[in-house]
């Protein structure tokens, strides 16, 4: 992931929460809620299956 900006949007049409796949095998996610217009953003979970 290079930036939150990358992270994938939770569902088509919809792009304020997004998902972000970490890890060496994408074991980990973090759902984040994206402010495009003010470039913040707020981490709602993490998850680790590693």
């Amino acid at each position: 992931m290079e930036t939150p900006w990358d992270a994938v949007p939770e569902r088509p049409g919809q792009t304020a929460i997004r998902h972000a796949f970490f890890g060496a095998n994408g074991e980990g996610m973090l759902t984040l809620l994206v402010d495009d217009e003010a470039e913040t953003l707020r981490i709602i979970d993490i998850l680790w299956m590693g």
